[in-house]
């Protein structure tokens, strides 16, 4: 039984509960995630979910825009390599 886990401020179950749904690709890189608004339809008072989508965003999983949802930010590419030369052709 998860006793503890119900002992924890609900803005952190939501933001858990977000944070399993992005991992699990339910949301991909770029898809918006629920708005306070929409949670607050669902029974999530706005400051909950507002907390919850700020501890995501402190994380660095999710960004927020400016008149829009939280949006997840696009992730790097999988591989750690980085391009060095990009752009750079030969001879300069």
């Amino acid at each position: 039984m998860a006793a503890t886990d119900d002992r924890r401020p609900k803005y952190q179950r939501i933001a858990d509960s977000l944070r399993e749904a992005i991992q699990s690709g339910e949301y991909g890189p770029g898809d918006r995630l629920p708005g306070r608004t929409t949670m607050a339809t669902h029974g999530v008072a706005r400051m909950t979910a507002r907390q919850a989508l700020g501890a995501l965003r402190d994380e660095g999983i999710a960004e927020a825009r400016k008149g829009r949802r939280r949006v997840r930010p696009s992730l790097p590419p999988a591989s750690p390599a980085r391009h060095p030369a990009a752009g750079a052709g030969p001879g300069g």
